[in-house]
């Protein structure tokens, strides 16, 4: 059984270092993309401590049936070692909730609009025995275990998907290089995730994606500094040289959100360069 330093502990003190009852001043004062991101790693820091101190024994909240807010109540519940570690709010300022349901630790965000929409419709489809396709969970972020549930409707299409994909597998290379102070970095070049998968599985991701959502391979490139993600889109096709952008695509330029049929989706250090213009970033 691993303990909180054998978990990433350096990783939940860096995001504990984080002013997280400090809000922004507005939700437009943060950039919805790296809200998005920093909340996630978030959900996955408190989903990791939760699930870290139920399995060594050690007290934690005990509820099946509804989500709790973080507040002072829940740390209180919780045991001490880990209410300094345990994130209590999101990006844009609200308290992440949390709910222990069947073995798991589900944490949720309220998102860009500060509304919940998961608890409510979660609770709904416990008593109504209702799947999770029937729901709508709006602009909730929500980690359940180690996995992100990627709950809007819109989400479904492959483009969405493989966004998402991409964002999962960005929060675990961040999450490796936080711990290891450097990049994961197994080959040169832009090359597929394989060689990625035994330096992030399972501690920083259960599964990684390696596929987009046609079914082609996403790529991968680093650096000493940075690192890159890369879709070739519904063609199949790359749209530039990316073996000329340099490690960790450096080099590439930014196209910003396109409305191109078959266009490539790119992310760089944190954020998405390139992306259709039918999908949310």
């Amino acid at each position: 059984m691993r303990n909180l330093g054998g978990l990433g502990l350096s990783l939940l003190l860096f995001l504990s270092s984080v002013p997280l009852s400090a809000a922004p001043e507005s939700r437009d004062s943060v950039a919805s993309d790296s809200a998005e991101f920093e909340t996630i790693l978030r959900l996955r820091v408190a989903a990791m401590v939760l699930t870290t101190v139920e399995r060594a024994g050690r007290t934690v909240p005990e509820f099946e049936d509804h989500f709790r807010s973080v507040d002072s109540r829940l740390l209180q519940a919780l045991d001490p070692s880990a209410r300094e570690i345990l994130p209590q709010k999101d990006a844009w300022g609200a308290r992440l909730q949390v709910l222990h349901f069947e073995n798991t630790w589900i944490v949720v965000s309220a998102g860009s609009d500060g509304k919940f929409h998961l608890p409510g419709v979660f609770e709904k489809m416990i008593a109504k025995k209702a799947t999770a396709d029937e729901l709508d969970f709006e602009d909730d972020l929500a980690v359940a275990g180690d996995e992100l549930i990627t709950p809007r409707p819109e989400e479904h299409g492959p483009e969405q998907r493989t966004m998402n994909d991409i964002r999962s597998i960005a929060t675990a290379i961040e999450a490796y290089t936080i711990d290891n102070d450097a990049y994961p970095c197994p080959h040169d070049g832009i090359v597929p995730l394989e060689g990625l998968r035994s330096m992030l599985e399972p501690i920083y991701i259960k599964t990684m994606p390696r596929e987009d959502g046609w079914g082609n391979p996403i790529l991968f490139s680093c650096s000493p500094q940075g690192y890159g993600l890369v879709s070739f889109g519904p063609d199949g096709n790359p749209d530039t040289n990316y073996a000329g952008a340099g490690p960790g695509l450096s080099g590439l330029g930014r196209k910003g959100q396109t409305t191109e049929p078959g266009a490539d989706i790119v992310f760089i250090d944190g954020q998405f360069t390139d992306w259709p213009a039918k999908a949310q970033r």
